[in-house]
Parts: structure tokens; sequence; C-alpha cells
């Protein structure tokens, strides 16, 4: 039903799609003990590919920055039989395996495309963006009930789909969200079968483990070996931490190894040491702070829907940290590895957390903190029984019914059915009635193009992240469209003239206006020498960006 709302823009069929979900999330939470564990697989792997299909149902075009190049890479192998760009060429700051690796995105993608028949957008939206995206829950529930039971597996699973990183941000970063999947496998791998075959399991997950971050994507199944390496180091240093020193000292030093071993986990995402440090000493002396970000996607909601969203929040951060403290206390009474992996995983969780809330962070919570919550995830619903029962509650009844009702809540405000009820239309991802909406940057792309290609006749859209280009080139009114990405305006190669070059970032349909980022305003008037004069320029200086009103 919320497949079928979507694709024909039928606002109330949707809405009563996403109510459904919605209910079915609680009422599965709150009946978890009674259901059979094949109707929990059943249910959760359902909701969670109509909830990718439906996404990817919006727009007939790639939604995201970075499966733009992507796309184009891909077709471009397609075209010319081996991949035609270079590292440099596609502007990414990226190892060049992720283009040339017979294992990685862009040439698997190009394989399936020309083994099965199906067109490379249909790989993207469908294979990966679809499928893959729709079964991590179902990875995540085998990986957990192995470590816990049915209940705190489904919920678990459940954890991860409520969170708006998964519904929408994992779209724009389908590298990404394959490299996620890899990750739950090798937590499989790594739990459910290293007893039976620890030699197949190991090397299985070595395996996969190479393959994901040399060729897909270092923030997922990369950042799980970074983890997983961290978690053996930790237990063989608490061994000598108990042989060697008295227990007043114990905890000192356990802080200080977690300590030690966030600043290397730190640096090890970057490829360079000093730009994290320049950025965070920047940020602590003009005390520059973004704000609350947890949700990676920054949409206006009034006060009161806002502090909903914090109390949530805040609730589930603290879950996950308790979950870490219990993990903490096993593991220096038996030694064990996963106990050891949720030790570190939390801390890294909390650390980049609070780190982003204060302004001190450039990692971006929402894209990090799912592999860390994915790890963490098995624990939740005893972490969240012990803190209940702290502060609230006994009966687990009620504390079902709390956890349901919270990720039921989630849930429409990672769909958008929070804001469509409280009337800010444009803040509703499926149930905005025009699809026009600034919760994806590129989304907005595609529909500012849409709209000013209603005035113009030869119009290139792009958006400016970091230095990264994505252009579509739209020729008259509703011809052919096409993508092109490159890094500099020196590597556009385009088959017919232009007429107008636009940087835009966002549109937003309610205000009726584009929002244009140029960096560079000495160019200013040759990246509008031939704009249509249907736009009038509007210069607003707080926010160094250019408004032209429709």
């Amino acid at each position: 039903m919320l497949i079928i709302g979507v694709i024909l823009n039928v606002q109330p069929l949707t809405f009563l799609g996403i109510s459904l979900a919605t209910s079915s999330i609680i009422a599965t939470i709150f009946f978890a003990d009674a259901i059979k564990r094949r109707s929990l697989i059943f249910i959760i792997t359902l909701l969670s590919l109509a909830i990718s299909l439906s996404y990817e149902a919006i727009s007939f075009y790639p939604l995201g920055e970075d499966v733009h190049s992507e796309y184009y890479v891909i077709k471009e192998t397609l075209r010319w039989g081996n991949i035609n760009i270079s590292r440099e060429a596609s502007g990414q700051i990226r190892p060049a395996s992720y283009y040339y690796e017979i294992f990685s995105f862009i040439t698997s993608s190009a394989i399936i495309s020309h083994v099965t028949g199906l067109d490379a957008l249909a790989v993207i939206k469908i294979v990966w963006n679809s499928f893959i995206i729709g079964l991590i829950p179902l990875m995540i529930f085998l990986y957990a009930e192995h470590l816990t039971e049915k209940k705190s597996a489904f919920i678990a699973s459940t954890l991860i789909l409520v969170q708006t990183t998964y519904i929408i941000t994992l779209h724009s970063t389908a590298k990404q969200a394959v490299s996620l999947f890899m990750a739950a496998v090798i937590l499989l791998l790594l739990t459910k079968y290293i007893k039976k075959n620890p030699l197949v399991s190991t090397s299985l997950a070595l395996i996969i483990s190479i393959v994901s971050f040399d060729g897909y994507h270092y923030l997922t199944s990369g950042m799980l070996v970074i983890i997983t390496l961290l978690a053996l180091a930790l237990i063989a240093l608490i061994h000598v931490v108990q042989r060697f020193s008295s227990s007043i000292f114990r905890p000192v030093y356990l802080i200080s190894i977690l300590s030690t071993s966030w600043l290397l986990w730190y640096f090890l995402v970057y490829d360079s040491i000093i730009t994290p440090i320049v950025d965070i000493v920047e940020r602590l002396f003009y005390l520059q702070s973004p704000g609350y970000s947890y949700e990676y996607i920054y949409i206006p909601l009034p006060a009161y829907l806002n502090n909903i969203r914090l109390v949530l929040n805040a609730v589930i951060v603290l879950t996950i940290i308790v979950s870490g403290s219990k993990a903490l206390i096993r593991l220096l009474k038996n030694g064990n590895f996963i106990d050891s992996l949720v030790v570190v995983a939390t801390f890294l969780f909390s650390v980049v957390f609070f780190s982003e809330l204060l302004g001190i962070s450039t990692l971006g919570v929402g894209r990090l903190s799912i592999i860390l919550m994915l790890v963490v995830s098995p624990y939740f619903y005893d972490a969240f029984s012990t803190l209940a029962s702290k502060f609230f509650f006994h009966k687990k009844i009620l504390i079902s019914l709390s956890i349901a009702l919270i990720f039921g809540v989630r849930m429409l405000f990672s769909s958008g059915a929070l804001p469509y009820i409280a009337g800010s239309i444009e803040n509703s991802i499926f149930l905005d009635p025009a699809h026009k909406f600034e919760a994806s940057m590129t989304y907005g792309d595609i529909q500012a193009a849409n709209f000013i290609n209603k005035h113009t006749s030869f119009v290139i859209v792009g958006t400016d992240l970091k230095g990264w280009h994505n252009f579509i080139y739209i020729e008259n009114l509703k011809a052919k469209i096409d993508w092109y990405y490159f890094q500099t305006l020196a590597n556009i190669r385009l088959n017919q003239n232009v007429d107008s070059l636009i940087y835009i970032s966002s549109y937003n349909i309610i205000k009726n206006t584009v929002q244009i980022s140029i960096k560079d305003f000495k160019r200013l008037d040759e990246y509008l020498t031939n704009l249509t004069t249907y736009c009038q320029l509007v210069y607003n200086n707080r926010y160094s960006t250019i408004f032209f009103k429709l």
C-alpha cells in the first residue's frame, strides 16, 4: 500500500501505508514473545523491503549525491567496455580501487547490468538501493538472535529500520548500503558460524572485509575491521592490566586505552591526519556548533516536534551507552570477544555523538553511527529493560510497550508522517504532494531542475559538495536527461552547447526560491552569463548564498 501510494502520488493511500507499517512495528514488538521466529523474519523483511522500494519509487532518478557519479561511471563502463575515468577526473578523495577493482561497486554494477540486461539505473535503484538495503534488517536479525532471543533480535533489526539514516541516507550512498550489508554478514559469520567451522567462517569474513573495504565504502565494513582489531587489542590489554596492576588503577588504565583507541580510529578515517586536527581546533576556538544533527538530515520542524525528537533520540543514545556499560562488566569477567566488540562500538558511538552535538567533530553522525548501532543492537532490549527497571517500571509488558511506542514514533518522524500531520508538508518525504522537499539535497536539485526547465531553454544543474560537482543536463522542456560528474568546470564534456550554468544546492517549493551556492564570487558573472531573465538575483550575505526568485 505504501509503495502504491508513492508511485500513484496518492497522499491518503501513502499515509495509510505508513500508518500500517508503524502499527505493524508496534504490534510485533509488543507481541514478539508469542510470534514464531519465521513470522518475525517475514515481518521485518516485508517492512524493510516495502520502505526501501517506496523511497526509490519517489523519483525515476538516483536519489543522492554519490550515486550521481557512480551512475555516470557505470554508464561509461558499459559504453566503452572499461572504466573510462581517472581518479583525478572523478573528483573523489577515495582509493582508485573504488572504480578499477573487479569487485568494486562500479565494476560489479556494470557486470550485473551487462549479464542481466538491466539498465544501470535499474541496478542501482532496484538491486542495490531496494533489495540489498531491504535485506539489511534481516541480516541484523540473524546476527542478533544468536546472541540473544528472538524478541531482542527483532528489536535490534527494528532499531536500524526506523533510523532516518537507514530510510534516506543509505539510498544516496549505494556503496555504503552494500558495505553495510556485508558488515552484517561478517558479524553473522563471526558469531553464529565461527564455532561450527572457525577456519571457513574467519576466511570468508576476511575476504568479504577486504572486498568491501577496497571496493565499496570504508565507513561501514572497513570501520568494522578497525573496531574488530580494537576489540581484540582491548581483550589483550585487559588481561595485561588485570595481571600487572592493582584493582584501584584498572579503571584509569581502561579509560586511557579506550581514549587512545578512539584517537587512532578517528585519524584512520581520514586520508590526512592534519584535517581533523585543524577542524577541531577551529571549531573549539570559535565555539561553533552545527546544532543537533543526530537525524543527519537538516529539516525545520515545529518546536514541539523537535523536542519530542530530542527526547526519543536521547533515550536511544542513553540505552546504547547502557548496553556498552553492561558489556564492559561482562568483559571484565569472561573476556568475551563480542562483549569487547560492543564496548568499543559503544564508546566510539558515544564519542562521535557527543562531539557532533558539541560541534567539535568532522564526522557525520548518521552515516558513522549506523554501523556502530548495528554492532550494539542485539543488547538494546536488555539495556532498555535495565534502564526502565532502575527509574520507571519493572513489568515486561510495559517495557515492551515503551520500546514499541518509541520505535513507532521514530518511524513516523523518519517517514515524514509527523511533519505532514503538523502541516509541514515540504518536510514530509513520502507525503509531499509535489514530491518536492528539502530532506534530500540532491532530490531538491532534481525538482529545481524540472521547475527551472519550464522557464529556460537549456539548463545544467549541479551540486557543489566539497568540490564534487554533479551535473544534470536537460535539453528543452522534457527532452533527454543525462548525468555528468566532474571535478571542475574544465572537465565538462558535453555533446551540445549550453545556454546557462547554475549551481543549485536546494529547492523549496513553498518559498518558491532556488538556493544557489557559489564559492568563487569573482566568477559570478561567468556563471550567470546566459541566465534567462525569468530569474531575479537576490544576494543573502548572511548565509553566503545566492537566491533566484522564480
